[in-house]
Parts: structure tokens; sequence; C-alpha cells
């Protein structure tokens, strides 16, 4: 309870400083971006290698190859890194092989620094014209709040649901007739299976109906979490579509700032969400069923695990076929998902169907493998950098406000 309390008592400043305060950290960051992708993306990239590096001579430190008065000439005679990095006979083998496998690592990535430098350029190219695209359309900042209502209030739902079915006894199915869709209905006193008019069949003799009817719940549950994503990722794809089309935009002139804008529109997300409803929602829905589908397989899977545990535990054999049933379960969930994003978003470029948009975007995967392999590393790493950012910004915001924003003690 008194973390509720303190909750309820600071929930101005975690929402002020949560949505508020990561909004415009947010857009900061994009305009961050913008101006100095080159540098941070160049940065991070020789960060790394240099990373690397220092690694693979620690190990070859630690495993004994190198000699003290080496080490001692790099980091220092009087480091305490020195002393450390020491060999110890009882782990200088392993130290051998680490020291090897991270050797083989750096020149790898040394290699692939110098091989794909113009293709780096490239995926600097497309982060800053993404934060250009977020720039021109504010309101991308602001739809995925819409996503994560969508989904809140789906969580809200499915708990519900779920509470009910498990808190009836039993239940009847409605066969239809007299202009009356068939349905089921719950109740909270079993009488037993028995036929209880022409049209109404009572499932309570059924011990598996409830089994039945959660997994069908959280079926539906899968598939529209899925479907609100992909949802999201159509209507923005479509937005900043329309926004690239609409260029080109390197320049400064006032006249072609006019003609982009007349060609883009005065709500140009909106126009995107729009056509998505009207004309792309077959193909959401197949993309999502298929993600779901095999998302359900992982969870069956992962109930079966549960209730075999004794027997594999006997067996080593069958607890290896299930651990390998579940990783190929997750990796095809991840190539899925991952060729369903590029097929919306080839969808909200060209209209195609999903068939013709999966196999148009596969092909343009394999044809530029590399370059795709470092746009997703590169976004991913500037993704995941600029969530730490905000979040500490955010965070660093509440606390100020918290310790220095109240001024009676109660409350602070």
């Amino acid at each position: 309870l008194r973390y509720f309390a303190d909750l309820q008592k600071a929930q101005w400043a975690i929402i002020v400083s949560g949505i508020c305060g990561g909004l415009v950290f947010g857009f900061l960051w994009l305009m961050l971006l913008r101006y100095t992708a080159h540098i941070v993306v160049w940065l991070t990239v020789f960060m790394f290698v240099a990373l690397c590096a220092a690694i693979t001579l620690f190990s070859y430190s630690k495993a004994g190859m190198i000699g003290q008065n080496d080490m001692a000439a790099i980091v220092g005679s009087d480091s305490s890194m020195q002393a450390y990095s020491s060999a110890t006979e009882s782990s200088s083998n392993a130290w051998k092989y680490i020291a090897y496998a991270m050797t083989a690592m750096t020149v790898v990535a040394f290699l692939v620094v110098v091989l794909l430098r113009k293709k780096i350029g490239i995926a600097i190219g497309v982060i800053k014209e993404a934060s250009k695209a977020v720039a021109r359309i504010k309101s991308l900042l602001l739809f995925p709040i819409v996503t994560i209502i969508s989904l809140t209030a789906l969580a809200i739902w499915f708990l519900s649901i779920s509470m009910y079915l498990m808190s009836a006894e039993s239940f009847s199915l409605n066969l239809g007739g007299g202009g009356t869709e068939p349905n089921i209905t719950a109740s909270s006193n079993a009488t037993g299976f028995n036929v209880t008019s022409p049209s109404t069949l009572d499932l309570s003799g059924f011990d598996n109906t409830f089994h039945y009817l959660m997994a069908y719940h959280f079926f539906g549950l899968l598939w529209t979490t899925q479907f609100n994503q992909s949802f999201g990722i159509m209507c923005i794809s479509g937005a900043v579509a329309s926004w690239y089309f609409a260029g080109p935009h390197d320049g400064d002139n006032k006249n072609e700032d006019d003609d982009i804008q007349s060609k883009l529109g005065n709500a140009p997300l909106f126009s995107s969400v729009m056509r998505t409803s009207l004309y792309h929602m077959g193909t959401i829905c197949a993309g999502s069923f298929m993600i779901a589908f095999i998302q359900f397989l992982r969870a069956v899977m992962a109930y079966i695990e549960s209730k075999t545990k004794d027997l594999q535990g006997k067996n080593r054999f069958l607890k290896c076929i299930m651990k390998l049933v579940q990783c190929i379960l997750y990796c095809f969930e991840k190539i899925v998902k991952y060729i369903s994003r590029l097929a919306f978003i080839q969808t909200a470029i060209k209209g195609t169907n999903f068939c013709t948009s999966a196999i148009a975007s596969m092909k343009l995967m394999f044809k530029e493998a590399a370059l795709v392999g470092i746009i997703t590393a590169i976004t991913d790493i500037m993704m995941s950098l600029g969530k730490g950012v905000i979040s500490m910004f955010t965070g660093l915001i509440a606390f100020i406000w918290l310790q220095y924003g109240f001024t009676d003690a109660e409350t602070r």
C-alpha cells in the first residue's frame, strides 16, 4: 500500500516527465541525429572496434601471452588494471581461447568497417531522412500513444473475460434459430450435461470446455495484439512514404517547401490511417494472423514442456527435441515478423497485397543483404542509445521534481 500511496503522490511528476518530457527529448534527439548523425554513428563504430581491441589485449594478458613488461608499457606500471590483468595458471587456457576468438572478432569488425564504409554512409543518410520526416510530420511522435492505449484496453478486456470464464461453473451453447445468432452462455450453477431446449446444449459435462474457450480467447489476444502493432506500422509507413515521394527534401527554397506541403497535404498521417483502414485491413489481418499462430504454437509447446518436465528429466533425447522445437519456432517467429514488417511497408508504398509485398521485400532484401544488415544494425543501435538517453533525462527531471518541487515534507 505504501508503494501505491507514493505513486499517487508522485503521479503528476511521473505523467509530465514521462509523457511530455519523453516527447520533448525524443524530438530533440531526432534533431540531434538530423544534424550530427554522421558523428554519432562513426563515433559509435570506432568505439566498438576499440572496445573489441581492448578486450582482445586484456584476454592475451590474462592468458599470459603478453608479458608483464609489455602490459605495463600499455596501461602503466602503477595502474590497478595492470595487476588485475596478470595471468593466472588456473584460467590461462580458457583466456587463451577467448583471446583467439576476440582477435578474430576484432579483425572481422575492422574489415567490415573498412569494406562497408560506403554502406554505413548510406545508413547514416537513412537516419537523417527519417529525422527529417518526423520533423515535418510531428504527429508521428504522438501516434504510438494511440497504439499503447489500444493495447492497454485490449489487455483489460482479456483479463476481464478471463476472470468471467474462470468464475463460471457451467457453459451452454445456444445453437441459434428463431432469428438469434449462435452463442455460448456461462452460468454459475453446474447442472451436468443435458439438453435444456431444442436449441440450447449444456456443455458443463465436458471437462475441457473451459480450456478450449481459454485457448480461443488467448489466440484472440495474440491476433488482436499483432493487428494493433501492424496497423501502426503500416500507418506510419504510409505517412513517411507520402512525405518521401513529395520531395526532394535537400534544399531550403521556400517555393520547393510550399510545393512539398501541397503534395503532402495538411494531415498526411490521418490520410495514411484512412488508406490503411479502407484498403489494407486484409493485408494486416493476414500478416498478424501468421505471427499470432506461431506465437500460439510456442505457447502450446511451453505448456507441453511444463507438463512433461518429469519425463524430460528421465529422457535427455526428449528434452533436446523439446528445446530444438522451441528454438525453431522462436527463429521462425522472428523471421515471419521481419518479413511481415517489410511487407507492410511495401504495401503502404505500392498498395499491393500481402503475398506480393512479401515476395518483393524478400527479393530486395536478398539483393541488398549487406546494406539491409548495416542499416538494421545501425538504426537498432541509434534507437537503443536514444531510448537510454531519453529515459535518463526524463528520470532526472522526475527526480528533481520529486526532490525539490514539493514544499511540504509529507508529499516529499
